[in-house]
């Protein structure tokens, strides 16, 4: 300590006040530099929430937003492309809108970049189908306009509509197996009977048939 005021009275001998104070300022600026260049962040934000509620759409165009650390900058994919990146708002919102979806399924990843430059691990993976056409619907048996006669008053109706969709009959449910196929039995009455057939899929678009049976015991 003696010796660093020494040698600070003498350079102020030698070369003046002005002189010295330069030098301090000069030295001071590259503390702060040094200072500056090094990155005391080191801790990565957490992974993004993609909060996406269902499953399926019909619709081509959608915004996925979700939750991520304030500030940093969230960079969203689609079947490992980037589709968009924003920056979480203050309340760690953020929303990625405008993306066009593939037919099928979409599988959305987000990461998070703090301003630190710390990357976070990847979110959870939530795919997002697009199905744009209404779901097939065949019917195998009976015919539109069938003419039933005899004792038994049950009819067997079948058919076929893609695995997965809901599938009424009469607003009332029937099961299809995982190869689309279904069967249910009508009771019919006497003289005309409307069945209509729908099915709907988990996307929501919809088909529907109506058949009208005629029944004379």
């Amino acid at each position: 300590m003696i010796m660093g005021t020494v040698g600070v009275i003498i350079l102020a001998v030698m070369f003046g006040i002005p002189v010295l104070v330069k030098l301090a300022v000069f030295v001071g600026d590259m503390n702060s530099a040094r200072q500056g260049g090094e990155k005391t962040d080191l801790i990565p934000p957490a992974p993004p929430w993609i909060e996406i509620t269902y499953s399926a759409t019909n619709s081509a165009v959608q915004n996925i937003w979700g939750y991520s650390e304030s500030g940093a900058r969230v960079v969203l994919t689609r079947n490992s492309k980037s589709v968009g990146s924003v920056e979480a708002a203050d309340d760690g919102r953020y929303e990625v809108t405008g993306i066009r979806l593939d037919e099928g399924n979409n599988l959305f990843v987000a990461v998070a970049v703090d301003p630190a430059g710390n990357k976070s691990g990847e979110s959870q993976t939530v795919n997002l189908k697009y199905l744009e056409g209404a779901p097939k619907l065949e019917i195998d048996a009976p015919g539109d306009g069938a003419e039933v006669t005899g004792s038994s008053n049950r009819l067997d109706v079948m058919g076929k509509t893609d695995s997965g969709v809901r599938l009424t009959i009469n607003d009332r449910w029937v099961t299809v197996n995982a190869s689309g196929e279904f069967k249910w039995q009508a009771q019919l009455v006497s003289g005309e009977n409307r069945l209509k057939i729908a099915v709907v899929d988990e996307a929501g678009n919809r088909t529907e048939k109506e058949l009208v049976v005629n029944y004379r015991p």
